[in-house]
């Protein structure tokens, strides 16, 4: 289809820049997440029960590990 973006372009997430955000989860989906989301200039922090090497690989990329909170951490915009 001719109309669709760009798979390296995500519609609105410009909207992110300079927000932290809180992704729970270094599966999948919470990986390609967090792919957008610092492509799209947030701080993220990532949640997840263990470092694993999905987690080594997202931290690498720019995200913060926060580990298993129970809580939301100070800070998240979303």
């Amino acid at each position: 289809m001719a109309d669709r973006p760009a798979p390296s372009r995500v519609s609105g997430a410009a909207g992110f820049a300079d927000q932290t955000v809180l992704v729970c989860g270094a599966g999948v989906a919470g990986a390609s997440a967090t792919r957008v989301l610092l492509a799209a200039g947030a701080r993220v922090l990532l949640a997840d029960r263990a470092a694993s090497a999905a987690v080594d690989a997202l931290t690498a990329a720019g995200a913060s590990y926060v580990g298993s909170p129970d809580r939301v951490p100070a800070g998240v915009d979303l």
